[in-house]
């Protein structure tokens, strides 16, 4: 699939705006859609969605939610590239597991804190 930044991405001048990116999915073993539906080939969310980016890779919380949309409800998210976990939050706030790798300290502080304060958000709504 392709996500389209739409123009908000930041171009440079006398070259190519970086408009887009890849995305790249898989399962383990058999594939057990969460919907009958086709999804999009392209999605397109500004990149500055959702506001302040908090890793220089930052993916909107909106658009990971909607790439979770193959995964089936309770399913498990494997992020191993997990940032500032806009894919764990994404994967709380739709009913899902997560499971992410980061290589930066930095990056984990700020995905931990995220992911618990979004688990403790959800815990209060579910009281």
């Amino acid at each position: 699939m392709v996500w389209d930044k739409t123009r908000a991405a930041r171009p440079q001048k006398g070259k190519f705006r970086h408009q887009s990116e890849f995305v790249l999915w898989g399962s383990r073993g058999p594939w057990q859609a969460a919907t009958k539906d086709a999804l999009p080939g392209v999605f397109t969310i500004s990149a500055l969605a959702g506001g302040k980016k908090l890793h220089t890779c930052g993916k909107p919380v909106e658009l990971m939610k909607e790439l979770l949309e193959v995964c089936p409800a309770g399913g498990v998210i494997l992020d191993p590239f997990a940032g500032s976990a806009s894919t764990g939050i994404a994967a709380l706030e739709t009913g899902r597991r997560f499971v992410g790798c980061e290589q930066s300290r930095d990056y984990y502080e700020i995905a931990r804190e995220r992911l618990a304060a979004r688990a403790a958000d959800r815990e209060l709504l579910i009281s």
